[in-house]
């Protein structure tokens, strides 16, 4: 009988084994992509808005459309025979919109910068969420260790097993 003891808990090792082995390979590419997702953020929240394509983009065309609108108003003052004095006025016009724009471009830097802080604490957040399990996988796989030499203990042992109860005073454990 005790070879099927020595099996089951051979059985059970192997098990627990395996499972500790591909949950360590799945938590291992997780924590790559994860930190991929770490050190994106807070490049992101180091950077300046305007240094983003999506900000350069838009100034790119802030700036054709200042361009062709200036020529506009002149084209339009000289059909109509405006003065020069109207034509400069249309013109600094023009020059306060594009001004306005790039000033409401670059306030968006400010709310840029604080999600990509936001989301860089979640990112930690989850970071933390992480090494929570992985302590609790090294407690969950220590546990089933002692359940593996008390059981082992046990069917060696004719069952009697060694209680888990400590002596606080002799630092020693007690049989029962």
């Amino acid at each position: 009988m005790a070879w099927v003891a020595v099996a089951g808990l051979g059985i059970s090792a192997g098990a627990k084994v395996f499972s500790a082995v591909k949950a360590g390979k799945a938590a291992k590419a997780n924590q790559k992509i994860l930190d991929g997702q770490i050190a994106e953020s807070k490049t992101d929240a180091n950077k300046s808005f305007l240094d983003t394509a999506v900000a350069k983009d838009a100034v790119k065309v802030a700036n054709e459309n200042l361009v062709d609108e200036r020529k506009n108003v002149a084209g339009r003052g000289a059909i109509t025979g405006a003065s020069d004095e109207a034509i400069v006025a249309s013109q600094s016009n023009v020059s306060k919109n594009h001004n306005a724009t790039i000033s409401r471009l670059a306030g968006m830097g400010t709310e840029y910068q604080e999600r990509a802080k936001q989301r860089t604490n979640s990112l930690q957040g989850i970071q933390m969420g992480v090494n929570q399990g992985k302590a609790d996988s090294a407690a969950n796989l220590s546990d089933a260790a002692g359940d593996l030499a008390s059981g082992a203990a046990m069917s060696f042992g004719g069952g009697k097993g060694i209680s888990m109860k400590k002596d606080k005073a002799a630092h020693t454990f007690e049989k029962t």
